[in-house]
């Protein structure tokens, strides 16, 4: 399965052909980091029943892997110091973090008891 969609930067400027090829790629590759989401969950769904998916484990391996291949092909045409790469990861993901935190505080928060573990 290819993408159709034409591929270009942020300004308009269309990607080189050997670019475009690398982004079809990782698309493709988002299967394969699927399955090993897949593999993770039915790993812990399996748990309890004595561990029939032992092989799950390697999801996260797997899933970390293919997560650092992307990263590197999506950046490996950009001119980007790690300074203003680490800046760009934190401003995407440090503030869903704390929402999600929050909203999990608050929700703890609100359940009934004192706290304390009996």
């Amino acid at each position: 399965m290819t993408n159709s969609a034409v591929i270009g930067t942020s300004d308009g400027t269309p990607l080189s052909a050997r670019t475009q090829r690398t982004v079809k790629t990782v698309i493709s590759i988002q299967y394969l980091r699927a399955l090993a989401c897949i593999a993770v969950v039915v790993f812990h769904a399996t748990e309890d029943l004595g561990g029939v998916f032992n092989i799950g484990q390697t999801g996260v391996d797997l899933f970390f892997v293919i997560s650092g291949f992307i990263m590197w092909s999506i950046t490996e045409h950009r001119e980007t110091a790690p300074g203003n790469f680490l800046l760009r990861r934190v401003v995407r993901i440090v503030p869903l973090y704390w929402l999600i935190t929050l909203l999990i505080f608050a929700k703890c928060s609100m359940l009934p008891g004192d706290g304390s573990a009996t």
